[in-house]
């Protein structure tokens, strides 16, 4: 759970909690505008117009940082507020990813983050329309829930073995999501 700390910095960023319960779904929190204009141009090269291979399953690695000089403003202020966000031991590195998974690829398995990640931001980047992150809560089967698909509009949570259970399906066009971990 976010300290009150925590929230002074998400709420600089616009943050707000997700409209469905922290206690069945984990906390998750949104970020609007998480990308400035600036940052955004710096990935539209990486997105292309042409279709990826149906045989990609679930992703390409499109563009990747994993250094933090060069890292996004909102992802260098999320690290260096880490121990205002959770009490858990920060992690040794930033990783920014741009990924592309095919038009109407099969569900990817639903599942948790922990253990591999300590952080998770994700950042739908095109098309316009697609199929959203889909959340499952405590032990993976709650009514699914998801935070519309929306450009530039994040959304992040702190793993938990019990309850960030989520999973993502492909739409009619290739889904590109900026996939932020720590």
């Amino acid at each position: 759970m976010v300290s009150s700390e925590g929230w002074v910095v998400l709420n600089r960023f616009g943050a707000y909690s997700a409209p469905f319960s922290g206690s069945i779904y984990g906390e998750i929190i949104e970020i609007p505008n998480y990308l400035s204009d600036t940052e955004w141009r710096r990935i539209a090269p990486f997105v292309s117009s042409e279709s990826v291979s149906s045989d990609i399953y679930p992703n390409m690695k499109v563009w990747e940082n994993n250094d933090y000089n060069t890292a996004f403003e909102k992802t260098k202020t999320l690290w260096d507020s880490w121990s205002l966000l959770t009490d858990k031991i920060k992690p040794h590195s930033i990783r920014e990813i741009l990924q592309v998974s095919p038009a109407n690829m099969r569900e990817y398995p639903i599942h948790t983050d922990h253990g591999s990640k300590a952080l998770t931001i994700l950042v739908p980047i095109a098309p316009g329309v697609s199929e959203p992150t889909r959340f499952h809560g405590c032990g993976g089967v709650q009514p699914i829930k998801s935070i519309p698909w929306s450009l530039n509009h994040a959304y992040m949570f702190i793993p938990d073995p019990q309850l960030t259970y989520h999973s993502y399906i492909g739409g009619p066009l290739d889904r590109y999501v900026l996939n932020i971990n720590f």
